[in-house]
């Protein structure tokens, strides 16, 4: 996921909106220390992935943020149901994984 997320944060940054975009490679255990800097740039956090969000990186962030150490804004994941076969790119487009599809819900709710 970090080439979309690299591309949907090129895309926003033609928008005026800036944002940083970290790779993390595990779940477990959890980048805390990634997460702080994001925190402590008092940037809302987005994550990406291409997993379902219930036990995945998402979530785990999400618990991190619980106690107000950071503001999870989006999850970004695959939802929890069957997905037909098809090529990745569809499938991630048909689920708002693809780049233009996470720039645009950043970008609305960055503006809202």
């Amino acid at each position: 996921m970090v080439p979309n997320a690299l591309a949907a944060a090129e895309r926003l940054k033609k928008n005026g909106v800036d944002l940083c975009v970290y790779s993390a490679s595990t779940v477990t255990p959890l980048d805390e220390k990634m997460l702080r800097e994001a925190a402590e740039r008092r940037m809302p956090l987005f994550t990406a992935e291409e997993n379902v969000l219930a036990g995945g990186f998402g979530s785990a962030v999400a618990e991190w943020c619980l106690g107000g150490r950071g503001e999870l804004r989006k999850a970004f994941a695959l939802p929890n149901a069957f997905l037909p076969h098809g090529s990745r790119d569809k499938r991630l487009l048909e689920c708002g994984l693809d780049a233009e599809s996470m720039a645009e819900t950043i970008r609305r709710m960055m503006h809202s």
